[in-house]
């Protein structure tokens, strides 16, 4: 269950002696009130098929609402307690699949020459529809202000909000301009307050700092000044195989996608901000700025990122949107080379002691073909530098006596 085997019974524990009196307590703030989530789905989809079925389309639309969805939400801190599970939202996602299967070359005997060919795509929405009274607008939820340069007003964006799309996976950061390479680049943002920067003086500033955009030009950068980077989750996905054979030979090749998210690599990051000292650091380090490179890329190298030149805190803030990267990718997920040998070879030369003998070679996960800087991008959002998945190779052979 989602709330736990007794989400709706309150619970004590043992809190040990005082003054010789033993003590029980509460270990969280029940609300005997829950309700199961209720689901509705709505799905409608096509089969067909062309030229005697050698091209087939399956085409797949689905709406599903979930009722009374199970969240905790903060409460006073004076209760004793910090949060409380009740049934919170509504929420819809929205859905469409397609898959096409083609029959490239049908073999004309027995072993011949055979392809088959077969691609699908997906892509999904999620809404909100409908959220806890907070007395907020649209009852949001975790959505920050930021300045739109088209409307010319402060808006609401991303996190949870009432007729919105779900904005959970939206990444929001400030744009890096450039670096103060001159001291009149100084004098021109002298005004320029960093909320972010860790020392009292907020408008303190030096040659080869990073130069931030003021989107909403109130000489004061904070997060009313972050900028839409892309959602960490992809917008479509899906995959592509072929299949061949041909005298005995067959080969299949299975590769799949995800396109249009954005990835931060975080040990990049981490290295470039010297916000942790025990990892080595890229060799983006020998092109930022110091007074005998006053033309480099980055901003000058400082530890703990104390100058607020790389992101927004010291390995706890928000990367400048620069940084991020596309994550887009295919990878080569599988593909199986084999070999059976004709019965009537082994019927000749081993008179049926063997009735089946089949070699292959096997290999997963092989590649990726994507221009993303680090070593596994098949999850968006900050990649804190986990391991890819394995290359596999496997030879193997298959005998029937």
């Amino acid at each position: 269950l989602a709330s736990g085997d007794f989400g709706t019974v309150q619970q004590y524990v043992n809190l040990g002696l005082y003054n010789g009196v033993g003590g029980y307590g509460q270990t969280s703030f029940v609300n005997p009130d829950l309700r199961w989530e209720k689901t509705t789905t709505f799905n409608v989809g096509v089969d067909v098929g062309f030229l005697k079925d050698r091209i087939t389309l399956i085409a797949d639309y689905f709406v599903k609402n979930v009722y009374d969805k199970l969240q905790g939400i903060a409460i006073p801190s004076w209760t004793g307690f910090s949060s409380y599970q009740t049934n919170l939202a509504t929420l819809q996602n929205k859905g469409i699949e397609l898959e096409l299967k083609a029959a490239i070359l049908r073999p004309r005997t027995a072993n011949g020459l055979s392809l088959d060919a077969s691609a699908n795509i997906y892509h999904v929405k999620s809404f909100t529809k409908k959220l806890l009274n907070n007395g907020l607008e649209r009852n949001r939820q975790g959505a920050i202000r930021v300045w739109d340069e088209k409307k010319g007003s402060y808006e609401w964006v991303a996190g949870l909000q009432e007729g919105y799309r779900v904005g959970l996976d939206e990444i929001w950061a400030p744009v890096f301009d450039g670096l103060y390479r001159t001291q009149e680049d100084l004098n021109e943002k002298s005004n320029l307050a960093n909320l972010f920067l860790p020392t009292s003086n907020k408008k303190v500033k030096q040659l080869g700092d990073a130069r931030w955009r003021d989107i909403d030009g109130n000489d004061t950068l904070d997060n009313r000044d972050f900028v839409f980077v892309g959602r960490t989750l992809p917008k479509i996905m899906g995959g592509f195989s072929l299949a061949a054979g041909w005298k005995g030979f067959s080969l299949f090749a299975q590769f799949d996608y995800a396109l249009g998210f954005v990835i931060m690599n975080q040990i990049r990051m981490r290295g470039l901000s010297q916000v942790q000292g025990s990892q080595n650091s890229p060799v983006d380090v020998k092109d930022t700025w110091t007074p005998e490179n006053p033309d480099a890329k980055y901003p000058r190298y400082m530890w703990a990122n104390y100058g607020r030149n790389f992101e927004t805190g010291a390995g706890s803030g928000t990367p400048a949107a620069n940084f991020f990267e596309k994550g887009d990718y295919v990878a080569m997920r599988e593909i199986t080379l084999s070999y059976q040998v004709p019965t009537g070879i082994l019927t000749k030369y081993l008179h049926n002691r063997v009735r089946g003998f089949k070699a292959y070679v096997a290999g997963s996960n092989l590649l990726y073909i994507s221009k993303y800087s680090g070593t596994f991008p098949e999850v968006g959002g900050y990649d804190n530098g986990k391991y890819p998945l394995p290359r596999v190779v496997t030879f193997g052979l298959n005998i029937t006596l």
